[in-house]
């Protein structure tokens, strides 16, 4: 439940992020876009049905079916949970909480472009549940695969510069500064 009020108040602070956004002079809104990682990712699932002034939505990593996800996951740790928790409190809860499962608002995501990015070594989405994922999407739509886990990789980032450049015509990206940014070598050598 609280997973759920947190979802639903983060899909709230982002439409209220947009409005603040459109009311400054200077912001071009045929040019906004969100990316979200993991949870935000589920959070960019929602905001995609609901929030027309995003023309744009990157997400990756991210479980756009909640109730499917835990009935039909074969993980261990999902299938203990499930068992703590009881099938019928669950089902309960994904009907109260309906609100919080992307699956009930991704067919709605255009007109905006949506770019899905996956791990083709994340244990907790394989490829055949994104593909899902990515078919309940409207169009226009694409989805990428690499050679890593949760957290992606740096082909992954590349990508996904390249991808939000050309829909939010921006100017040609200068990858070299891209990789001095701070932090990021490290973070790829934790996700290795």
């Amino acid at each position: 439940m609280q997973n759920a009020n947190a979802s639903r108040q983060q899909v709230m602070d982002f439409r209220r992020g947009v409005d603040l956004l459109l009311a400054r002079d200077l912001v071009d809104s045929a040019r906004i876009a969100f990316v979200g990682h993991s949870y935000n990712a589920h959070t960019g699932g929602i905001l995609s049905g609901v929030e027309k002034r995003i023309g744009t939505f990157v997400l990756m990593a991210g479980v756009f079916a909640d109730e499917a996800y835990i009935f039909d996951s074969t993980r261990m740790e999902v299938a203990q949970f499930r068992k703590k928790i009881g099938d019928k409190a669950l089902r309960d809860f994904f009907e109260q909480y309906a609100f919080d499962d992307p699956i009930h608002f991704i067919s709605h995501s255009a007109p905006a472009a949506v770019f899905l990015q996956f791990g083709n070594e994340d244990e907790g989405i394989p490829e055949k549940m994104a593909r899902g994922y990515f078919e309940r999407f409207a169009e226009p739509k694409k989805i990428a695969f690499y050679k890593a886990g949760h957290a992606l990789n740096r082909k992954a980032r590349e990508e996904r510069i390249e991808w939000l450049a050309e829909r939010l015509k921006l100017s040609p990206i200068d990858h070299e500064a891209v990789e001095r940014i701070p932090g990021l070598e490290q973070q790829e050598k934790e996700k290795d």
